[in-house]
C-alpha cells in the first residue's frame, strides 16, 4: 500500500505536454547536400510560392538532412522525379512524382508518427537523376516534461 502511494504521489510530480515545433527551408537546421535555388514570390513564377510557408521554398538536386527530438514529424515537399526517405537509417517508401495539380496547395509527402521520444534523423534523397526537391518545411512534434513543485 505505501509503495502504490509512493508511486501516485511521484506520477502527480511530472507532467508532460506535445509541443508542434515548424523549421522552414531556410533554417540551418536544415542541411542541404547540394547546392540550392530558394523561390519565393519575386524570384519564381507568378502564384507558385502563394500557397507555402513563408512564401518561399528550396529547390535542390541533392539530399536533405534534418536531426530532431520528439516523437513525430510532417515533411511539406514538392517532387518532380523519385526519392526515398528514411528515418534513423530505416528505408521508407520511395516517393514517385509528388508534385501537386495545384502548386498554390502545400503538400504533406513525408510523416511519422507514433516514435519513441528521443533524437531522430530524417533523409529526403533523389533516387533517379533529374529529381527536383523543393523542400518548404517540416513540422515535428517534441514531448516536453515538466516537474511541477510540491506546496
Amino acid at each position: 500500500m505505501q509503495r502504490s502511494f509512493i508511486l501516485l504521489l511521484f506520477l502527480g510530480l511530472v507532467r508532460a505536454t506535445l509541443q508542434n515545433y515548424t523549421v522552414d527551408d531556410a533554417s540551418p537546421d536544415i542541411v542541404y547536400d547540394q547546392p540550392t535555388f530558394q523561390c519565393n514570390t519575386t524570384i519564381c513564377p507568378d502564384g507558385s510560392p502563394e500557397g507555402l510557408f513563408n512564401k518561399s521554398t528550396t529547390l535542390t538536386f541533392g539530399s536533405i538532412t534534418f536531426s530532431f527530438t520528439g516523437t513525430a514529424f510532417y515533411g511539406f515537399l514538392d517532387l518532380v522525379g523519385a526519392c526515398s526517405f528514411n528515418v534513423d537509417g530505416n528505408q521508407r517508401p520511395t516517393l514517385n512524382n509528388m508534385t501537386p495539380s495545384d502548386a498554390e496547395q502545400e503538400t504533406l509527402i513525408v510523416s511519422k508518427s507514433d516514435m519513441a521520444n528521443g533524437p531522430h534523423t530524417l533523409v529526403v534523397a533523389p533516387i533517379t537523376n533529374g529529381t527536383i526537391i523543393g523542400f518548404d518545411h517540416l513540422i515535428y512534434t517534441y514531448v516536453k516534461v515538466r516537474a511541477r513543485a510540491i506546496c
